[in-house]
C-alpha cells in the first residue's frame, strides 16, 4: 500500500513539472474558446461558480492544474466556450519567459514594443499589453486617480509596478 502511495505522489510531482506556459490563445491546458465540455472532460481538478458582471449572470472555473498553479475560467451565458482566461500564478510564463510578479521595467525589457494601458474603464485599469488578447494587469496601490483621467502623463510611476495577473481575451 505504501508503494502504491508514493508511485502515485512520483506521478503527480512529474505533472506538476512545467513548463508552463501562455501566450494570447491559452494558459497552460486551458485554451481560449475551448469548449466547456472538452474542459470538463480534462483530468484537471475544477471547480464551478457562477459570477454576475455588469450585465448578466455566468459561469466562472477555477482550474487547478497543481498545487498554486490556477486558472480562472469565464465561460459565455450558456456555459458552452470559455472566453477569457485569467491566472496570478506565478508558474505560468510567455515564450520570453514574462511571468506574474514583473515588474513593467522587466517587462518592457522583455516586450520592448509592449504597451503600458491605464485609465478608466469599468473602473480603474493599469495594463502592460505584450500582444493582442494577452496582457498582464498591474498593482495599481498608491497610483493618484489623477493618473487615471485622460492624456495623463504617469507611465514614470508605473515602471517598479508588479503585475499581478496575466490575461488572456
Amino acid at each position: 500500500m505504501m508503494s502504491a502511495l508514493i508511485f502515485a505522489a512520483t506521478l503527480a510531482a512529474a505533472a506538476c513539472q512545467g513548463p508552463f506556459t501562455a501566450d494570447a490563445h491559452h494558459i497552460g491546458p486551458v485554451v481560449l474558446n475551448q469548449s466547456v465540455a472538452a474542459l470538463k472532460t480534462s483530468s484537471l481538478d475544477i471547480d464551478r461558480t457562477m459570477v454576475t458582471d455588469d450585465c448578466c449572470d455566468h459561469p466562472h472555473y477555477v482550474v487547478t492544474v497543481c498545487p498554486g498553479l490556477d486558472i480562472d475560467a469565464d465561460a459565455d451565458e450558456r456555459d458552452r466556450t470559455l472566453v477569457s482566461l485569467s491566472t496570478a500564478s506565478s508558474g505560468f510564463t510567455t515564450r520570453k519567459g514574462a511571468h506574474v510578479g514583473m515588474t513593467v521595467r522587466e517587462l518592457k525589457a522583455l516586450y520592448p514594443n509592449g504597451n503600458l494601458t491605464y485609465g478608466k474603464g469599468e473602473g480603474l485599469y493599469a495594463t502592460f499589453v505584450i500582444a493582442s488578447g494577452l496582457y498582464f494587469s498591474l498593482d495599481q496601490d498608491g497610483i493618484p486617480d489623477k493618473c487615471y483621467e485622460n492624456d495623463a502623463k504617469c507611465d514614470a510611476l508605473f515602471l517598479d509596478r508588479r503585475a499581478v495577473e496575466l490575461d488572456v481575451r
